[in-house]
């Protein structure tokens, strides 16, 4: 091996580095399973189970009962959920 030859190795050797080791710090939300056990009961809807030719003031008062009946739902829905979201 000639003399150019060993030095240009000796350059190159000299050359390598060693690679720099960084560490990074990732935060990643992470979902949990929300353990809120019995669901609520859904309501059953009085409006829809009225007779057709029923008149205007009974369809009136079962869709204002339905109307109660599903914000009670909704009510004891976000209560049963509400540590599940922040």
């Amino acid at each position: 091996m000639n003399i150019n030859c060993l030095f240009a190795l000796l350059l190159l050797a000299g050359c390598q580095t060693v690679p720099v080791v960084r560490t990074v710090e990732v935060k990643v939300e992470v979902p949990v399973p929300c353990a809120v056990g019995a669901k609520p009961v859904s309501p059953v809807n009085q409006y829809g189970n009225l007779p057709a030719g029923t008149g205007v003031d009974y369809a009136l008062s079962a869709l204002k009962g339905d109307r109660a009946a599903w914000e009670r739902f909704g009510t004891e829905m976000e209560a049963k959920t509400a540590g599940c979201w922040k």
